[in-house]
């Protein structure tokens, strides 16, 4: 398994492809590069795909210290560094993985071309921090089995998206045994995150899509965020809050005709 030092951070990664675009992708809380295996074969024909194990899951160095949105979009500039990529690049993230490109587009806009930003996690709302917090608390203490069943999978995974139970249970088993003390530094993150108080910084073209069967993330509530942007629009999908697990197939279609249309636009 291939790992690089970025930002003082050992981050395992995949790189694959060709073209002279890049393409990264970030995936969502308690998931890896793994998440993205059906996405990337539509794309490494055209693109470098570049994919990575965020700080704190996966095979990437784990947690053990504060951590922020910030610290997670310059582990990204690192990462990017030690592959000389200085040409501004695309970015696809999902949930926690659309607040990273999101910051990392807000603090580095040189760096970008375009942001696909699906179900994204913009922070999380005054009212609910106490709760997030107290649930950061219980997995830390106890672990990610009762968070996951009574929590995650029920909001984030609904049972009409389960047609698939092998799918299912891979994403069950991968959110169960991530390392509990990263999860919830990740999801204390969330609670200090206030890029959705800046997401006019992100003047790249922007993509945001949200899934018919999301919960934590709505299509109406990410459509309250559409108008902050310079430049954004926003599809619907038959997905969740994980699409790219749920339904990979329809995120290669909202992928590939918004790349298709930055093409068209010059």
């Amino acid at each position: 398994m291939p790992y690089v030092e970025a930002n003082g951070t050992s981050l395992h990664y995949e790189l694959a492809g060709h073209g002279g675009q890049i393409l990264v992708l970030i995936h969502e809380l308690g998931g890896s590069l793994r998440s993205w295996d059906e996405i990337v074969p539509a794309f490494a024909a055209s693109h470098r795909v570049l994919r990575y194990d965020m700080r704190g899951h996966g095979s990437s160095e784990k947690i053990r210290a504060p951590y922020s949105a910030r610290d997670a979009a310059a582990d990204l500039a690192g990462l990017l560094d030690a592959f000389g990529i200085g040409r501004p690049v695309t970015i696809a993230g999902c949930a926690v993985g659309a607040c990273v490109g999101l910051q990392f587009a807000a603090t580095y806009p040189e760096r970008m071309q375009s942001l696909i930003a699906m179900a994204p996690s913009t922070g999380i709302g005054e009212q609910a921090r106490p709760w997030v917090l107290k649930w950061a608390d219980e997995i830390e203490r106890d672990g990610m089995r009762r968070f996951v069943d009574e929590e995650m999978a029920p909001n984030a995974y609904p049972p009409v998206l389960r047609t698939d139970q092998e799918r299912f249970a891979r994403f069950r088993g991968q959110q169960i045994s991530n390392d509990p003390a990263s999860f919830a530094a990740t999801y204390r993150m969330l609670v200090d995150c206030d890029i959705g108080n800046h997401l006019n910084a992100v003047t790249c073209p922007t993509l945001l899509v949200a899934g018919t069967h999301d919960v934590p993330r709505s299509p109406a509530f990410v459509s309250t965020l559409v108008g902050a942007f310079p430049d954004a629009r926003m599809v619907v999908i038959d997905s969740g809050h994980f699409m790219m697990v749920q339904t990979p197939h329809l995120v290669v279609d909202a992928i590939s005709g918004f790349l298709i249309a930055q093409q068209e636009r010059g």
